[in-house]
């Protein structure tokens, strides 16, 4: 009898084993006009089965189909870095929602790019200057070969038979969103955190954290009312509203977050995400480059070198957790991409620094603070005692205010922050508080004045009931647009509380409208729910 329980299994245990890798490009996704498009992804390799090489996969997600409602992020923790792959990409005349890549050849490639090489952590980016007509487009990544005696050294060392994925070239191994805007554009551009904003994500229990790593997109619950609120802002007006989301999730999040959208059938734009050993590498190079220019180091005295030492050290540890610097950097390459005109709505959660990063992000495209005074600010930052920022990353976000302020002159795009009240004890005169502590004079002189160039952030308490309250309020959306957002969240839980109709009328007839719609919020109530 142990003999056949042994022979039945075996067949499975051989199925699910990884047979192979599969080299596949994941891409940030892109919003931007025609001159200003920059193409960001990365090259990675992933165990596959024999059953997945065989089966139909998903260009968007990077994954079998069969993997895109179970895929947890622990099964992407070990996924590979390639070195220095050699890229070519094809901008694919068709809408993403209506690719099929099994007909991909019919597509009319628009642009095509000369042939360039990813860096050594695997990531790559590539501008586009073709003048691309607005619309939205697929974005296919094609692998030419490797410029990298060390990774075809690992390949060699890894293949298993003469048909092993990683030995192929000149095939596609990925595909991307691109939405070109047009240079006129004066329209919204909706950029969103995921954890505490989208996602119910448990980001102060160590143990919640750990069970995020195992958890499926289907597992992976959204904060109540939040999926059918950025479906119902998306569609708010005539053309279809961008949206990015950033979060300081590590990289290898993707694939799971992308199937997560999926799930909750929301329509992205982009996607970013945190690389963390990007951090870990800096913190050799430096130890490797101290080593070897040790005169150098010492040049200033002892003292001023191991101060400078440990804030680095400190500022690049704090780094991996901290999202002042990935956030704002981000903000800002992005930022840079966008019409001039085009107005921005950004929103977060209260439980790290999304309200103050979304105020010195507003300050920075002012033009308010820029060089070296910049750059000494950030370094000595200190936000919620977090020394969070290095001084190439201090260097980084100069560089790219003063892009940004090339590009569009000094213009701040932002018309709404909005910041989901997660954390109760930061209510709305407490983030007040904190970024006037934070800001340097005089900003925070311009800040309390009230500066009407600058938005302040907006605390929206309940989920989706606050955000969608503060749209409404704003004249974003109207009471048909409210209405579905509202009863979305009936029978679900916030905060330990079931939603009901009730509750929902307390929570508009509570809420602080801030500008004289025609309808009272007795009389918003009886709109929605009758």
């Amino acid at each position: 009898m142990t003999e056949n329980i042994e022979k039945k299994s075996a067949p499975q245990n051989e199925v699910d084993a990884p047979t192979d890798r599969k080299r596949i490009a994941l891409l940030n996704g892109v919003c931007g006009q025609a001159d200003r498009l920059r193409i960001c992804g990365q090259v990675v390799d992933i165990p596959i089965t024999e059953e997945q090489k065989a089966e139909a996969w998903d260009p968007f997600h990077g994954l079998p189909n069969s993997l895109v409602p179970s895929i947890r992020p622990m099964q992407d923790f070990t996924m590979r870095t390639v070195r220095r792959a050699r890229l070519q990409l094809e901008l694919l005349d068709v809408h993403p929602t209506r690719f099929r890549q099994n007909r991909q050849e019919e597509y009319p490639i628009i642009y095509s790019s000369e042939v360039f090489t990813s860096n050594d952590d695997s990531f790559f980016a590539h501008s586009i200057d073709a003048e691309v007509p607005p619309g939205q487009y697929v974005v296919r990544v094609i692998l030419r070969g490797i410029d990298s005696i060390r990774q075809s050294a690992a390949d060699l060392a890894y293949i298993r038979n003469s048909d092993s994925l990683i030995l192929k070239k000149d095939i596609p191994i990925g595909y991307g969103r691109v939405v070109v805007l047009p240079r006129s554009y004066t329209g919204f551009i909706l950029t969103s955190d995921i954890d505490q904003t989208f996602l119910d994500t448990p980001l102060h229990s160590s143990q919640g954290l750990m069970e995020t790593l195992f958890q499926t997109p289907e597992a992976k619950p959204a904060i109540p009312g939040l999926p059918e609120f950025y479906r119902q802002v998306q569609r708010m007006h005539d053309t279809r509203v961008p949206t990015m989301f950033i979060s300081a999730s590590p990289h290898f999040f993707r694939r799971t977050l992308s199937a997560v959208f999926d799930h909750y059938d929301i329509d992205i734009t982009g996607l970013h995400l945190k690389y963390l050993m990007s951090t870990v590498d800096n913190i050799l190079k430096k130890f490797g480059e101290t080593i070897f220019n040790l005169n150098d180091f010492l040049s200033q005295g002892i003292s001023h070198s191991v101060e400078r030492t440990l804030k680095f050290l400190g500022s690049s540890f704090q780094s991996l957790f901290d999202q002042i610097a990935y956030k704002t950097i981000t903000l800002l390459e992005n930022r840079q991409m966008q019409p001039t005109e085009a107005r921005e709505i950004l929103m977060g959660d209260n439980t790290e620094g999304d309200y103050f990063i979304f105020t010195l992000y507003q300050f920075l495209l002012k033009g308010e603070l820029t060089g070296r005074d910049l750059e000494n600010y950030l370094y000595r930052l200190n936000f919620l005692d977090r020394e969070a920022l290095t001084r190439d990353h201090a260097r980084r976000i100069v560089s790219l205010t003063e892009a940004n302020l090339e590009t569009h002159g000094p213009f701040n795009p932002v018309a709404h922050v909005w910041i989901h009240r997660s954390n109760p004890d930061v209510d709305q005169e407490r983030m007040e508080e904190l970024i006037n502590n934070t800001l340097p004079d005089r900003l925070h002189e311009r800040y309390e004045a009230n500066d009407p160039d600058i938005i302040h952030p907006l605390a929206c308490k309940h989920g989706g009931a606050g955000f969608a309250l503060a749209a409404w309020d704003e004249g974003l959306i109207n009471e048909e647009r409210l209405k579905p957002i509202l009863h979305s969240m009936i029978g679900l839980y916030y905060k330990e509380e079931k939603i009901d109709d009730r509750r929902l009328k307390r929570w508009i007839k509570e809420y602080p409208f801030r500008h004289n719609r025609s309808l009272s919020p007795a009389g918003l109530c009886d709109a929605v729910f009758n």
